[in-house]
Parts: C-alpha cells; structure tokens; sequence
C-alpha cells in the first residue's frame, strides 16, 4: 500500500462531502453521536472511501460484464484518508490504499493497528476492514449486511441508517426477488403453511447463503455450488442498487439537463476571452460525457436485469436468468461504483448551487464544479 498527500484538492473536497455511500466519514459519525466503528482510536479519526480502478467508459452489454473472471474481478478499492487534524479536514492528510504493498506497515506506523496482532480488538477491527474491502460501496445498508453475515453485529446507529429504514430496503427487495423465488420452488397457495415456510427459507437464503435453500436454487440453474455465496451477494447488491438508483433518478436528471443546457455557460462569460470560454466549454462536455457515460452502464445492467427477470417470471426463459446469474458478481461491482458516482454528482451540484434551483454559475465556480465531478468519476484517484 502506498501514502498519498493531499492539499487542498478537488478529490479531498468529494471525500469529504460525499454522501455515505462513497465516503465513511468517522469523525463526523462521532460528532453526531453515534457508536464508533473501531476499537483503535486512530481509524475512528478517519475516513473511508472507494474509488474506482477501471476505465469507467464499458457499456456495449456493460463490456459483456467486464470480460473478467468473477474470481477476480474487483473494480472498486478501498481507502483511508488520513486528516492532519481530525478537527480540521481542509487542512490535508494522506491516503492509504488498501490491497496493495505496504499496506500493513502503514497501517501500523500511521493507526497503530497490526493486522498479525492477536488482541480481540485489534483482531474485530482487521476483519470489519477486511469485509469493507469486499463490498463495492458504503451504503450504510451493505455495510451491516455484509458486516452482520461475517459474525460483527454491531451498534445500530454506527452507520446513520435506522433499522426501521433498512426494514424497508429490505422489504422492497425481497418483494423484487420474491416473484422469482417463487418461479424457482413454486408459489406457495393461501393457507398452505408448509409451503409457506419453505418459500421463506429461500427468501432468508438472499441474506444469508451459507443457508442450504442459497445453494439449492444455484444448483436448480445448473451452476457450481461453489458460487452460491458470490451470486447471492451480488443479487442481492444489484437489486439493492436498483431500489436506491430509483430513489435518486430525478434529482440526477437535473444534473444531466444542467450540462445539456444553457445553465453550464458561465454567467460572467463576457469577462473572458473566446479561448477561455472554448476551454470552458470543452471540460463541461467531457465532463457531460464522463457522467452519461457512468449513468448509462447503470441503465444497462438494469435493462439486463429486468429482461432476464421478466424472462423468467413470465416468459418460462430461465436460460437468460441464470446468463445473468453468471455475470452478477462483476455487475454488482460495475454498478457498485457507477451508482455511487451517479447519487454523488446530485450531491456534487446541490453542495455548489447552496440548495438553490439550479443556475448559471460563474466561471470560477464552474470550474470548481467540473474539478470535483472529474474527481469523483476518474478511472483511478492515485493519478491525483
């Protein structure tokens, strides 16, 4: 693992306002009252983030999933910014990038924490990391998903989300899921308790795929068993990141009719020259192009979706739905990143507009902007 420093720069201004899917933010968590994540204190003046390690154009089929093996195929890493000053995280830091060589010794000089350790909460805290690392974005809910599969039950107000909120996220997913389960094993009839009860073993299978029912509907596809737990998660993921890019479409296309329109030329435009504004011009449809590209693979990996689920659930084509099975993995981690991105450069244009409907901005304004949307949908932060 390598130390990045940061000054002032537009990617510490997108790690630092980001929402909570890109970015977990302790010091702030810790303001607001809430349980800390780790027991080393030092991780807990932190924050997490993800970025992205691929070259985020795809589409044409999402690349036909990306082209690499589920195995291997992880697209999004995973980071610690580092502040100077806990209270005053303007003033700069310095990144550690998980997974790569000098990982632990920075780790253990800058936070103390020694992953070889056998302390009990130096051991929590490694895996709490090590499961982060598996998950392609923050979201609160993946976050205590994921992190409750592999044993950590932690406080319920760790990560901001109430339990109530994530019932609902759950809800909504498993009544996605649902109609395929019950395409799969059968629908159980009114009043039949047994079949019932089967049909919900299937449905817990989806939050937890150690469950035997998890394996046997892999094997109903005529898929290795050994994928059982990696499809199941990014099933789940992908649906996951359907409901919330549902949630957020609206305020997105603001974003995109603000780069389409006249709204991206600078209000002050007769204060500079021709060159300036054609450069202007210019990084506002790059950066137009960058976004739309990062929306579309979202689209297209839910096109997917939905054709191999309605192909399953009312067409009796089970042939797409196990296709799709087969590539979930490298899609949750595609649309992991391209989702995250997508809610953040809502978060990017209301963060500049102060929360006012949208508007022309001035040129340095602008230029601001379009720094941090760069930062935000970069193929690799370390080029930083």
């Amino acid at each position: 693992m390598s130390k990045k420093a940061f000054n002032r720069s537009p990617l510490l201004d997108v790690i630092i306002g980001s929402d909570s899917s890109m970015s977990l933010n302790m010091i702030e968590n810790a303001a607001a009252g809430r349980d800390p994540l780790f027991h080393n204190r030092f991780m807990n003046d932190c924050i997490l983030f993800k970025y992205p390690n691929f070259e985020v154009q795809l589409s044409e089929g999402v690349e036909a999933a990306a082209k690499g093996p589920a195995a291997e195929f992880r697209p999004v890493e995973t980071a610690i910014y580092v502040p100077n000053d806990p209270e005053n995280l303007q003033a700069g830091g310095f990144a550690i990038y998980l997974r790569q060589r000098d990982f632990e010794h920075l780790l253990r000089h800058h936070l103390g924490l020694n992953l070889n350790a056998e302390d009990a909460d130096f051991a929590i805290d490694v895996k709490i990391l090590r499961v982060i690392d598996t998950i392609p974005s923050l979201d609160p809910y993946l976050l205590r998903s994921e992190l409750s599969h592999a044993g950590l039950n932690l406080a319920e107000n760790v990560f901001g989300a109430s339990e109530r909120e994530e019932d609902n996220i759950r809800r909504k997913i498993e009544g996605r899921i649902g109609p395929i389960i019950d395409r799969a094993v059968g629908k159980a009839a009114a009043g039949d308790t047994a079949a019932q009860a089967y049909r919900k073993r299937f449905i817990d299978a989806i939050w937890n795929p150690d469950l035997p029912e998890a394996e046997l509907f892999i094997k109903s596809f005529g898929i290795d068993k050994a994928e059982t737990q990696r499809i199941f998660i990014a099933w789940k993921g992908i649906t996951y990141y359907q409901v919330k890019f549902e949630s957020f479409a609206p305020s997105l296309r603001v974003v995109l009719d603000f780069f389409r329109g006249p709204l991206s030329r600078p209000r002050d435009a007769s204060s500079y020259n021709r060159m300036e504004l054609e450069q202007m011009a210019m990084h506002v449809q790059a950066t137009r192009t960058k976004l739309e590209n990062v929306v579309k693979n979202c689209r297209q990996i839910f096109v997917d979706y939905n054709k191999a689920y309605d192909g399953l659930v009312n067409g009796d084509k089970p042939l797409a739905f196990k296709e799709f099975l087969t590539t979930a993995h490298n899609y949750y981690w595609i649309l992991g990143f391209c989702s995250t991105a997508s809610k953040n450069a809502t978060g990017i244009l209301t963060r500049i507009m102060q929360a006012e409907q949208p508007h022309p901005l001035r040129y340095e304004e602008l230029d601001a902007m379009l720094k941090q949307m760069n930062a935000l949908l970069n193929s690799s932060v370390k080029s930083l």
